[in-house]
């Protein structure tokens, strides 16, 4: 966690430098750096930052495909989380100690008895039982 922290850090350090450095070429009317490689560091994590340095500095905010891009990348990021989320509980689920450890963790959900409920009793053995688990091969 710590390397994740720090390579966030650098990365964050890195773009914000390098937009400072291409809004001062900029002002003097030298060369520039190309927008691809401004994307690519904000593609591998410097999009904070790179929205930060746009936002202050006003930098590259009339250029719409890099804006456009630019605004995409912290989605991209974020759909890779949820992907990434998701295949990890799924994973999870498939264990069958990390399966009772997710399923431990969650509120008792006992229902009432078949009389008071209006459900047959059938019903309320199958809820008490808890969720049933299909595995490849059943």
């Amino acid at each position: 966690m710590l390397f994740v922290a720090g390579y966030l850090l650098l990365i964050n350090l890195l773009t914000g430098l390098l937009f400072l450095h291409d809004t001062r070429r900029a002002e003097r009317g030298e060369s520039r750096l190309r927008e691809v490689t401004l994307l690519r560091l904000a593609l591998l994590g410097g999009w904070p930052a790179a929205k930060l340095m746009q936002r202050l500095m006003r930098h590259k905010t009339r250029e719409q495909p890099f804006a456009r891009l630019l605004n995409m990348i912290p989605l991209f990021h974020a759909g890779l989380l949820g992907l990434g989320a998701a295949i990890a509980f799924w994973s999870a689920a498939s264990i069958p100690e990390a399966r009772d450890m997710l399923f431990a963790a969650m509120p008792d959900t006992s229902f009432a008895a078949p009389a008071e409920s209006g459900a047959s009793e059938a019903v309320v053995r199958r809820r008490a039982e808890g969720p049933r688990w299909i595995t490849v091969g059943e």
